[in-house]
């Protein structure tokens, strides 16, 4: 007599071998799917950054941030907080976020560690943490600005002042939620005076190729093959130039997430 359907000994013992497959492959799968979510995210969250930035010149008939009513008029750093709290409202469905959960101390390094020391101008990350705004979308900038940097080079200062960088911008993409590091959910960028960001670690991080003729930053601080700070497929640094390689990849991460 032909025998039917299955004994409940090997159906158990296939439901454990699939359990075994899916405890082993699950991290992985979820790994992947939260990677592919980081540049959609990271993009949505410039281009809405930078959208307002622009609208505010368009508004105000500026060419550039400093001469326009958001950077004018205080001294700094508390043209920075004009600007978030007052300017970039009118334009970015943003709110000041007052930091009573210790956001600040939160912030790590790639890996866990305390936030490195980057001893160049305009790169001050813990100044960046005392300014966040949090948007309706979910998105933490938290933003240093100052005087449009360098002006002390004789041929940067030769640039339009739209073309100088003037501080960061940190863009964390969980917004208050975990694991807040960099290269995970947070990015660094630098803000031109034109409102646009430049990823940190990028090609177009500080200087034009043409402004130096030997760019240093750049040669420290790339994603590829920095002497200081690196974020590709084998060496994640800080996680300081992740911003960099997230945007020259495509919007794909191909560091380990």
């Amino acid at each position: 007599m032909k025998r039917l359907g299955f004994t409940l000994a090997e159906v158990l013992v296939t439901l454990g071998i699939i359990g075994i497959v899916a405890a082993l492959t699950a991290p992985a799968i979820v790994q992947n799917a939260g990677s592919a979510q980081v540049g959609p995210k990271l993009a949505k969250a410039v281009t809405t950054f930078e959208l307002a930035n622009q609208n505010l010149l368009n508004a105000t008939d500026s060419p550039y941030l400093t001469a326009s009513p958001a950077l004018t008029g205080e001294e700094w750093p508390d043209k920075t907080l004009h600007y978030v709290q007052d300017e970039l409202p009118k334009y970015m469905k943003i709110s000041l976020y007052e930091d009573e959960s210790g956001y600040d101390e939160a912030v790590k390094a790639y890996d866990g560690s305390d936030l490195p020391d980057i001893p160049l101008a305009g790169i001050d990350i813990d100044g960046a943490l005392r300014t966040l705004a949090l948007s309706k979308d979910g998105f933490l900038f938290a933003i240093n600005l100052t005087a449009p940097l360098p002006t002390q080079n004789a041929t940067i200062s030769e640039w339009p002042l739209s073309a100088r960088a003037m501080g960061l911008v940190l863009i964390d993409i969980n917004g208050l939620s975990k694991p807040n590091r960099l290269g995970h959910d947070i990015f660094v960028f630098q803000m031109y005076n034109d409102g646009t960001l430049k990823p940190a670690g990028s090609s177009r991080w500080y200087t034009p190729s043409n402004a130096r003729n030997v760019d240093n930053f750049n040669a420290q601080y790339n994603w590829r093959d920095g002497t200081t700070d690196q974020c590709n497929e084998t060496t994640i640094t800080s996680g300081l130039t992740c911003a960099g390689s997230v945007y020259e990849n495509n919007l794909k991460v191909i560091y380990e997430q």
